[in-house]
């Protein structure tokens, strides 16, 4: 009896393990990349390791976290890959041969925390980049973000691109739990949300267009903690002269 006990326990908690191990990235599911075409992945070139992520705004133009990249890699370093949702593919995978970053950046405050790479050769145009919004958040909108990051806070990289809806919060709110400066606004909703080494991708809003780009928090999905993002309609005229400056496409 206690025999058949035991091993009833064993399957119990074999069947739990299974569970969590299927966890996605904080409430999210996989999803294809047609379902976001914008969406890559940047990547060390010498190991294939996940820096961050990443958003086309232009077929040879990616925005992406400055702090993901100033004083850590240099752009002959780096690797982006698209137009796939499985990281082990090989999809299509282009270098760089540009990093721009704004005077504004801030690396200890965050602000203004956004950066542009060049890829030496541009993505194919059956990749849509996405369209900047200008339109301001109102709080509670839906957003939608993407990325291959941690599963959970301590845990592993998604091998497929994860999506997850949060909802926009009040900049009142969301000072509460951090210092903020004019560049960002705050994402959560109960357990969801991005997580380490999502950032710099892209958060979509109900029009389908980049309401900003994923930034910082503390932890990942800490109901006291929103998900801080860089705002589009405050940075996107940089992107846009930056893209018309040095975009050859």
């Amino acid at each position: 009896m206690w025999k058949n006990l035991l091993q009833l326990a064993l399957l119990l908690i074999s069947l739990a393990n299974c569970v969590n191990g299927q966890a996605k990235i904080i409430g999210g599911s996989d999803t294809p990349i047609s379902a976001a075409p914008y969406a890559v992945n940047i990547r060390l070139k010498s190991t294939g390791e996940l820096i961050c992520c990443g958003t086309l705004v232009a077929q040879d133009m990616i925005i992406t976290a400055a702090t993901c990249l100033k004083d850590k890699y240099t752009v002959d370093q780096l690797t982006i890959q698209g137009n796939t949702n499985d990281f082990s593919a090989t999809g299509t995978r282009r270098n760089a041969d540009l990093l721009v970053y704004p005077s504004g950046f801030n690396i200890t405050t965050y602000n203004f925390d956004v950066c542009v790479l060049r890829l030496k050769t541009a993505m194919p145009t059956t990749l849509t980049p996405a369209v900047l919004a200008t339109g301001g958040l109102s709080a509670g909108q839906p957003l939608k973000l993407y990325g291959w990051g941690l599963t959970s806070e301590d845990g592993s990289p998604s091998n497929i691109l994860q999506t997850t809806t949060v909802n926009a919060v009040a900049k009142s709110e969301c000072l509460l739990s951090y210092e903020l400066t004019g560049t960002m606004f705050c994402a959560s909703a109960p357990g969801k949300d991005g997580c380490t080494l999502d950032s710099g991708g892209p958060v979509i809003n109900a029009n389908g267009k980049l309401s900003g780009i994923m930034s910082w928090g503390y932890g990942c999905g800490r109901t006291d903690y929103p998900r801080v993002c860089t705002s589009m309609v405050v940075c996107g005229e940089w992107v846009n002269k930056v893209i018309s400056n040095y975009s050859r496409s």
